[in-house]
């Protein structure tokens, strides 16, 4: 049975950078509306778990964690320079960001051992200029941390290259416990959409899916 490696409010780490195909991100994924997304509304921006049943090809995910907190596992990890690799919402990545609230569901099979778990996360900003900001600064934290390894106490984790498309950066994980695990990261107005999906057999598409979905919501 795989086990799953323990991250405080997460569970599992994931995603990757390495030389991206672009040196800056697009600004932003889309127009920004006249106004920005209110803070109470970024709850109903969030996938439900039938949607995330979907986007992974699987049944059985349910919210297992939630909260309206950054969290933070640099204290667990061998290399902190990476953990915006870890999924979020990180405090020590959006720290300085000028991030306004959040809101954040891991959504898994129930137990201590699921086979599938993903985390999303949405993050609000003051205006989509200081989303956008925040995906930049990030796109270059990811770079440093391409093709490199770190761990927690129990496991160690692959990071691969990353991919830039459209505003919206990707990357795998392979983790020694075997899982691999999609990251996708992208902004939408002043809303940062942080993705991790572990498990399956294409977790990086089905988090660049579900991100681009949390999008649409932002857009209409």
């Amino acid at each position: 049975m795989i086990v799953a490696p323990i991250f405080v409010g997460a569970c599992i780490a994931a995603g990757a950078c390495s030389g991206t195909q672009k040196s800056e991100v697009p600004a932003t994924t889309s127009p920004p509306h006249s106004q920005p997304v209110a803070d109470p509304d970024l709850d109903g921006l969030l996938l439900s778990p039938a949607d995330i049943n979907t986007a992974m090809g699987v049944t059985g995910l349910t919210v297992t964690q939630s909260g309206t907190t950054m969290v933070d596992d640099s204290s667990k990890i061998s290399a902190t320079d990476c953990l915006s690799m870890v999924p979020g919402p990180q405090g020590p990545v959006y720290a300085d960001s000028g991030w306004r609230a959040v809101v954040r569901h891991t959504v898994s099979e129930p137990g201590n051992n699921p086979a599938h778990l993903v985390a999303q996360a949405v993050v609000s900003f003051p205006a989509a200029a200081n989303a956008a900001a925040f995906l930049t600064t990030v796109s270059r934290v990811w770079e440093d941390c391409a093709h490199r390894k770190f761990s927690d106490d129990r496991m160690v984790f692959s990071v691969s290259p990353i991919v830039e498309t459209n505003g919206t950066l990707t990357a795998t994980t392979d983790v020694s416990n075997g899982w691999k695990c999609g990251r996708a990261l992208t902004v939408s107005d002043n809303v940062a959409i942080d993705i991790t999906a572990c498990g399956g057999s294409a977790p990086r598409d089905a988090a660049v899916s579900m991100a681009h979905q949390i999008a649409d919501r932002v857009n209409q």
